[in-house]
């Protein structure tokens, strides 16, 4: 009798133990994902908002009360490596991404009659924060003279024009038949110069915008670039002349330079990140697999000892499918093309009859990633 009754309280106990994995595990994910959504807003935002869903979470009956000196972490996400780099300091004013991490110790009574313990769960989670809701985001600046900017879908489908919306942490200059279909927000304190050509709010940024610069991690070494012919790709830089062309087919691909003159081609056949370390001009065309700025994802990262990236210089004449991500970096857009998908750039300088078509589906948002 004795046996059959251990058999049922260790049950008992191991259900309970069970059921409160359950519920830290639920609330370490809403306290992560409550918090990157917070990282545009500042550190104190991402630790009030985790330490407030934690507390709205029971395990065993108790509020989850988190303790941000040791279970909440800012940190940067790298996604092709899947690895967590811990920020401290001023230094989380950079993170992407959010760790909760944390335990519990769980009562088993019916265990500790036989000289058990209490039992202690553990439960962590990592969300990231994708920024994506503006068409184009000039950190230092925007400056617009002839262009215009709207939004579409990708996908299909009816979806509104106005989402087109841009935003700098300096002041926006809009002039000569230039178009908002969106907002436009400058940074705080500053100002839209010709507000009357946009079509929503031209209100001031609570706070700066945050775009951490991305990191290649393993594809500095790992990647596709094999795939790239030895006459294109010279001293880890990619030059094609008019006539000329080259596929990359889907992959990762870590260069230096990639110049394309007027008349030359650049094909992608499928979904190809590509980290560029120096400057980026593009005055030939790319064909881009489906027409889906999400298949060409350009990025201007630091170089091998930390070099900061040229310029990014966009004439094809044209239409151009991708999404460019630039923080560091100065792009001038111009010439009669249109681009669809997106643009983050150090500063963003936009002449000639240019267009900037802010693909919808690319919209940022926070994501459990860990």
């Amino acid at each position: 009798m004795s046996g059959l009754l251990l058999i049922c309280s260790l049950a008992v106990d191991y259900g309970r133990v069970q059921l409160a994995k359950t519920q830290l595990r639920s609330a370490v994910d809403a306290a992560a994902m409550a918090a990157a959504g917070e990282l545009p807003r500042g550190t104190q935002a991402v630790i009030d908002a985790a330490v407030t869903l934690a507390s709205y979470n029971q395990v065993d009956g108790t509020p989850v009360m988190l303790n941000p000196s040791t279970d909440i972490k800012f940190g940067v996400w790298n996604a092709p490596s899947r690895q967590f780099t811990v920020l401290n300091g001023a230094n989380r004013g950079s993170a992407n991404a959010v760790q909760i991490s944390t335990s519990r110790a769980i009562s088993a009574p019916f265990a500790q009659i036989y000289g058990g313990e209490a039992c202690v769960v553990k439960a962590s989670a990592t969300a990231l924060y994708r920024p994506g809701r503006f068409a184009a985001v000039g950190l230092d600046f925007i400056e617009m003279s002839g262009n215009s900017t709207d939004s579409y879908s990708s996908a299909g489908g009816s979806v509104s024009p106005y989402l087109g919306s841009i935003a700098s942490n300096g002041t926006i200059k809009l002039s000569g038949n230039s178009s908002v279909k969106g907002d436009a927000h400058p940074g705080p304190g500053k100002t839209v110069i010709g507000a009357s050509r946009v079509t929503g709010n031209t209100s001031s940024l609570p706070e700066p915008l945050n775009f951490p610069v991305a990191d290649p991690g393993p594809v500095r070494t790992i990647n596709n670039n094999a795939s790239i012919p030895s006459w294109a790709m010279v001293n880890g830089s990619i030059s094609l002349k008019s006539g000329q062309s080259i596929t990359l087919n889907a992959g990762n691909y870590y260069i230096k330079d990639l110049s394309m003159t007027a008349g030359s081609t650049l094909n992608v056949t499928g979904p190809v990140n590509l980290y560029l370390w120096g400057s980026l001009t593009l005055h030939g065309h790319a064909v881009v697999a489906g027409n889906l700025p999400k298949n060409l994802k350009l990025y201007s990262v630091k170089g091998p000892n930390g070099e900061i990236p040229g310029a990014i210089d966009l004439n094809s004449g044209t239409s151009i499918y991708a999404e460019v991500y630039a923080p560091l970096t100065p792009i001038t857009y111009g010439g009669n093309s249109s681009m669809f998908g997106s643009m983050v750039g150090k500063s963003i300088y936009m002449t000639g009859n240019t267009a900037l078509h802010y693909d919808v589906t690319l919209r940022g948002g926070v994501s459990l990633v860990k």
